[in-house]
């Protein structure tokens, strides 16, 4: 028991630096009323980066339809899944929060829009550690679908007609 309690560690590191990461190694012995023991072998590892919310997107692009607004991103590295936001307002501050949709490909289908009305769109990535901020925003608008015209003597109504003599 007094051989612990007078035990003392001594240890020796030497550090190895590249310009992407550092390596450490530490050696270390025991010294005590016996005498001092030799160095441990070294023990060595590489500092892991922590872990951080992923970067924000690049801007969506919107494709309009009727109704409706068909929105597809780029990946982000690191993202699990992405939340997509929509206003009728280019500010982030004003998007009302029954407007955003959690998605977990690249794309979202956003219905029940007004025809006629500017729509702006942002995309956030999201991974276990949090969210990313806002992506730029794109916009849309969507429209009806164009009607069908007719026109009153087409040719599949027309009679034919003979070239002329």
């Amino acid at each position: 028991m007094s051989q612990a309690r007078n035990s003392e560690n001594k240890g020796s590191r030497r550090s190895h630096r590249s310009p992407t990461k550092r390596l450490s190694s530490i050696l270390s012995c025991s010294r005590n009323a016996a005498g001092t023991s030799e160095y441990s072998p070294p023990a060595s590892g590489t500092p892991v980066k922590a872990e951080t919310a992923p970067l924000a997107p690049a801007a969506p692009t919107p494709n309009p339809g009727d109704g409706q607004l068909a929105v597809t991103w780029t990946a982000v590295d690191g993202a699990t899944s992405y939340e997509v936001h929509w206003s009728t307002q280019a500010d982030t501050l004003t998007i009302p929060s029954a407007n955003m949709k959690a998605v977990t490909g690249l794309s979202g289908l956003f219905d029940g829009l007004a025809n006629g009305t500017s729509y702006y769109v942002w995309v956030k990535a999201v991974n276990a550690i949090g969210a990313s901020g806002f992506s730029l925003y794109s916009s849309a608008t969507p429209l009806p679908p164009p009607t069908a015209t007719t026109y009153a003597g087409s040719p599949s109504t027309t009679p034919a007609r003979s070239p002329p003599p």
